[in-house]
């Protein structure tokens, strides 16, 4: 967390902050942005969605200006994210539009990531993770360049949009000038750790230390051995903020430690796999204007993403009948039961973690870690790949790399 990295004496630029180097040779570090909010907008709701639709469109205006007349990919899930973004193009006349959906061919979003491109009149690209198209991956040159390049020392290198854009290059020949438009962040802004992690309006610096911890941390093992260690860097983490903030405000710490630590470092730095393969990305939910709107959206319109889903539905999808009454939002009880059935699954029998992972497996995900399993296991490294997340057996996978086990 914070500046650190994997590397002795190495240390990372963190999100919104900026090194200043003086004429005496020091170098300073200073934060221009936090996410973190001693103020929120008070202002009527229905004045607050009007506002909300301006900031969208002044973003994707600037965004349809920077890429001008190149081919545009939309990495398209059946999400509210990646809809809007199709939906807003479509609506300023935007033609050269290719959606691509890449995992398992019987995964739940297909059929709907499907549906809304054939709606918008959009060519669809269904990229499925086939044995044919994941195998031998580990032992090439490709990889080998490419996952300290996306790991980076602090991550670990994402690899479920790897082998679909990796398709769309050499067997489509998308051209090379083509720009990716990610749907990253949208549901975050919009409100949804607030729901998912059943976050509260304020917390005290412990409170929120702790909650952090329980959310954060949860496959760290042995818990007991570190657990105070990873809470008292996360206290000495928020103190500053709830030194210089109201903690009035304080679920904005808990966003905050969200956009630095979880979307910056994982979220947006997935899309390296794009600039990998020489292709330019945008990110348009972090436009400046969105950014600084969401800040100050009030706690009780954030609660089950009340005004982001609203003001997508009302201004955006239902004009060009993308509001299906087959699809359901997530629920917080939803969200409560899943993580109480994370904390659980540890104590499970193996066949019964092995049975309930696969079963939303919908990138195919055990197709891909299998040979990384495999190296670990040969290098002594023990353990099952269905004990824990795919991506936790990606990442003992890369730090058994740097430690040249591998």
């Amino acid at each position: 967390i914070g500046k650190y990295t994997l590397f002795t004496d190495i240390y990372q630029i963190q999100p919104g902050q900026i090194l200043c180097f003086t004429d005496e040779k020091e170098v300073k570090r200073e934060f221009y942005f936090s996410y973190v909010t001693d103020k929120i907008f008070d202002l009527p709701y229905d004045e607050l969605k009007v506002r909300m639709k301006e900031k969208i469109d002044h973003a994707f205006d600037r965004l349809i200006q920077s890429i001008g007349n190149r081919q545009i990919i939309v990495p398209l899930s059946g999400g509210y994210d990646s809809r809007l973004i199709v939906t807003a193009l479509k609506s300023r006349g935007i033609d050269n539009v290719i959606c691509i959906t890449y995992g398992k061919k019987n995964a739940e979003d297909i059929p709907l990531s499907k549906r809304v491109a054939e709606k918008l009149g959009y060519k669809w690209i269904f990229v499925e993770h086939t044995p044919d198209l994941i195998e031998n991956y580990i032992e090439s040159n490709e990889f080998a360049a490419y996952y300290p390049y996306a790991a980076n020392g602090f991550g670990f290198s994402y690899m479920f949009e790897y082998f679909g854009v990796r398709y769309l290059k050499s067997i489509i020949g998308i051209p090379a000038d083509s720009v990716f438009i990610h749907g990253h962040s949208g549901d975050f802004l919009g409100g949804s750790q607030i729901t998912k992690f059943g976050i509260s309006s304020e917390y005290s610096v412990d409170q929120a230390a702790n909650k952090i911890y329980h959310l954060k941390f949860i496959y760290v093992l042995p818990e007991k051995k570190y657990a105070s260690i990873f809470k008292q860097n996360i206290k000495e983490y928020l103190k500053p903020m709830y030194e210089k903030q109201n903690s009035k405000y304080s679920y904005s710490f808990l966003e905050d430690w969200d956009y630095r630590e979880k979307l910056s470092k994982t979220n947006a730095n997935s899309s390296n796999v794009l600039s990998f393969f020489g292709f330019q990305y945008r990110l348009p939910y972090w436009d400046k204007e969105i950014v600084e709107f969401f800040r100050c959206v009030p706690y009780k319109y954030k609660l089950k993403k009340r005004l982001y889903n609203e003001v997508l539905e009302d201004y955006y999808f239902k004009p060009y009948q993308l509001v299906f009454p087959d699809e359901m939002q997530v629920s917080s009880l939803t969200y409560r039961l899943q993580r109480l059935k994370e904390r659980l699954k540890r104590y499970m029998p193996y066949w019964i973690k092995k049975r309930s992972t696969l079963k939303v497996d919908w990138a195919d995900y055990h197709l891909i870690t299998a040979p990384m399993a495999k190296q670990l296991k040969t290098a002594g490294i023990k353990f099952r790949i269905y004990d824990l997340p795919f991506n936790a057996v990606i990442m003992q996978w890369y730090l058994a790399k740097l430690k040249h086990m591998i």
